[in-house]
């Protein structure tokens, strides 16, 4: 193995960002923040096949903004492409505030 660094290693790295990005969900300041999940899956009595399988909601009952990331690329999701775009900003600070490089022009808008 040698001092080479390690895949796992930057992938563990990259998911404990995450973590620290998303923060507190019960907080009420934070964006990353959800109540509750839904679940809307086929052969439900009120399934609804526009809506995602799995989704965090917030208080209210819209989707939550959300980060997942994939491999070492972070990909958001939200209610509204205005807000998911606005929370780009706040992804690329905090992942250069760790010392992470964060391209804007790699992310993914994930499909709902």
């Amino acid at each position: 193995m040698g001092k080479k660094p390690s895949p796992y290693g930057a992938v563990q790295n990259t998911r404990r960002l995450l973590d620290i990005i998303l923060g507190d969900p019960l907080d009420p300041d934070n964006v990353f923040g959800w109540d509750h999940v839904v679940e809307n899956l086929p052969g439900m009595s009120d399934y609804k096949p526009w809506e995602p399988n799995i989704s965090k909601r917030t208080k209210d009952g819209c989707i939550a903004l959300d980060s997942t990331d994939y491999i070492d690329d972070m990909r958001r999701s939200g209610p509204m492409l205005e807000k998911t775009h606005g929370v780009a900003g706040k992804i690329g600070k905090k992942s250069a505030h760790h010392g992470c490089q964060v391209s804007a022009k790699k992310y993914c808008i994930k499909s709902l």
